[in-house]
């Protein structure tokens, strides 16, 4: 989500505290680099001060966890009478690493106080770039905790928020779709859904 602005030099004094934080959680961040194929503590950093992650546990004795509510939108379309699903199959990223995903949602950060429907809709704005047109069908919720691709040695707890739409035919493309950011490009294809194994 687009957060809100950061102050000048709050990034930096961010980023000072939680690499004393990790050292003293016993987290090594030596792997948090782009290149590796992973985020920053900067990354981490401006989640925390734009309101998109909180870290839990920081004054305990407890696993430090990063929180952040995500939405995960199931993205279908029909044609020729045939039911697809949005697949987000690969990231490549700048440095060559290439990372299988094989996700059948789109997955975007919420902020707490952000509406579900908002969120879904500039998940499809933000990720493959098309404007909802018809409705969003919210589904469950749930809690999953687990150790962070991106920022690995860090348990991270996910409050997922499930929902799914239909795009207008008018919006399918066959060929996909791709949303190219500086660090890495992201791939995302059709594939044929059997109806048992839909979300």
């Amino acid at each position: 989500m687009a957060g809100k602005e950061i102050a000048p030099g709050a990034l930096d004094t961010e980023v000072a505290r939680l690499g004393d934080l990790m050292q003293r959680k016993g987290i090594d961040t030596s792997t948090w680099q782009e290149s590796a194929g992973n985020k920053s503590l900067g990354h981490l950093a401006t989640e925390i001060l734009q309101g998109d992650a909180i870290l839990e546990n920081e004054t305990t004795d407890e696993e430090l966890r990063r929180v952040t509510h995500v939405v995960n939108l199931y993205v279908y379309a029909i044609v020729a009478d045939q039911k697809l699903q949005l697949v987000e199959d690969k990231q490549v990223f700048v440095g060559g690493k290439e990372r299988k995903r094989g996700m059948k949602f789109l997955s975007e950060k919420k902020a707490v106080t952000e509406p579900l429907d908002s969120a879904c809709r500039r998940a499809l704005q933000e990720e493959i770039h098309v404007e909802a047109a018809t409705d969003i069908e919210r589904l469950d919720e749930d809690i999953v905790e687990k150790d962070s691709p991106s920022f690995p040695g860090l348990v991270s707890k996910y409050i997922v928020y499930k929902a799914r739409t239909t795009l207008a035919p008018e919006q399918y493309r066959a060929e996909g779709y791709t949303e190219i950011q500086s660090d890495k490009t992201t791939y995302f294809v059709w594939q044929p859904v059997l109806e048992e194994t839909e979300a």
